[in-house]
C-alpha cells in the first residue's frame, strides 16, 4: 500500500462524456495496473541501493500495463519479460520530472497534450501570438524539451513525433526570439546527440544565425557554456549550407521542413505525413 506521504495518481475513471480513446478501451480489457514511481529530486546514482519506501519527494502513478506496453518499447521490454518490474508490477524512474510524467500520463490515456494549455493559459500552441515574452516562452520550451527527452529516452515514438512537431513550430516562428543561451545549454546538455531535437537546435541556429553571429562579433562568453559537440555540429552545418548557397543548390532564404525531424521509416511514410510541408 502506498504510504500517506506519497502522492498517487489513479487512471481516469471516465472520459467526461467524450468517446473513449482506443487506449482506454484496451485498458478496460486488460486491467493490470503498474505502479510507476517518479522522483525528480534524485539522480539514478543517488537512488542506487535505497529502499523505495525511503525515497523522499516524488510521486507514484498507477497506469494500465497494456497502455504502457502499447506505446513504449522501453516499458514493453521491462514489463513483458522476466525482469523484477514485470514480477513486482512497479517501475522506478528516479531521473524523470514529475511534471513531465504527469503530461505523459494524460497523453497516454487521451492522445492529447491539453496540459500545455492549462500550464500556459496565455499560449495557444497552434497559434502562438506575436510578442510572446521570454518569461512565457522559456518555460514552455524547456517543458516541451523535457517531454521530448523523456519520449526519446523511453522509446515513445508517437509522443516524440508530436512534441518535435510542436517544438518545430515554436522554434521556427519568426515572431519569436530563439531560446536564450542558458535554455539552449540546459536542453542541449540533456539530449542525445543527433536526435531530432539536437538536429533541430543546430539547424534553427544556422538558419537564423543567432549564436554564430555572436561568435563572429567576439562575444565568445555567450557561447562558451554550450556543449562543444553542439557548437561543432553548428559550424559543420553552417559550412555545408554556405557552400550549397554559393553553388546555388540552396536559396539563401531556404526553409526548414518539419518532416526532416520526424523518424519516418520510409519515403512513403514521409509523403503520407499530415505535416509533410515546409514551414
Amino acid at each position: 500500500m502506498t504510504s500517506a506521504t506519497e502522492a498517487s495518481e489513479q487512471p481516469p475513471a471516465s472520459t467526461g462524456g467524450k468517446k473513449p480513446s482506443l487506449r482506454i478501451s484496451e485498458a478496460v480489457s486488460s486491467p493490470v495496473l503498474i505502479a510507476v514511481r517518479v522522483d525528480d529530486n534524485k539522480t539514478a546514482e543517488e537512488n542506487a541501493g535505497i529502499d523505495n519506501a525511503k525515497l523522499s519527494g516524488g510521486k507514484t502513478f498507477y497506469i494500465h500495463r497494456s497502455i504502457l506496453t502499447s506505446v513504449s518499447k522501453y516499458f514493453r521490454s521491462a514489463l513483458e519479460g522476466n525482469f523484477r518490474e514485470a514480477v513486482e508490477k512497479n517501475i522506478d524512474l528516479p531521473d524523470v520530472e514529475v511534471e513531465v510524467f504527469e503530461i505523459f500520463v494524460e497523453w497516454v490515456y487521451s492522445s492529447r497534450l491539453d496540459a500545455f494549455s492549462r500550464r500556459f493559459p496565455a499560449i495557444a500552441l497552434s497559434d502562438i501570438e506575436d510578442g510572446l515574452c521570454t518569461s512565457e516562452y522559456e518555460p514552455l520550451f524547456e517543458l516541451l524539451s523535457g517531454l521530448y527527452i523523456f519520449a526519446d529516452g523511453h522509446e515513445v515514438p508517437e509522443l516524440e513525433t508530436t512534441v518535435i512537431t510542436i517544438l518545430f513550430d515554436l522554434l521556427t516562428d519568426r515572431n519569436l526570439n530563439l531560446p536564450s543561451e542558458s535554455s539552449m545549454t540546459e536542453v542541449a546538455s540533456k539530449v542525445r546527440r543527433n536526435c531530432s531535437l539536437w538536429r533541430l537546435l543546430v539547424d534553427v541556429q544556422c538558419r537564423y544565425d543567432s549564436l554564430l553571429v555572436t561568435v563572429w562579433e567576439g562575444m565568445n562568453h555567450v557561447i562558451d557554456p554550450l556543449p562543444k559537440d553542439l557548437l561543432a555540429d553548428m559550424y559543420v552545418r553552417q559550412s555545408r549550407v554556405s557552400r550549397m548557397i554559393h553553388d546555388r543548390v540552396l536559396r539563401y532564404d531556404y526553409e526548414l521542413t518539419v518532416c526532416d525531424y520526424h523518424d519516418h521509416a520510409t519515403q512513403a511514410d514521409r509523403e503520407a505525413c499530415p505535416r509533410n510541408k515546409k514551414k
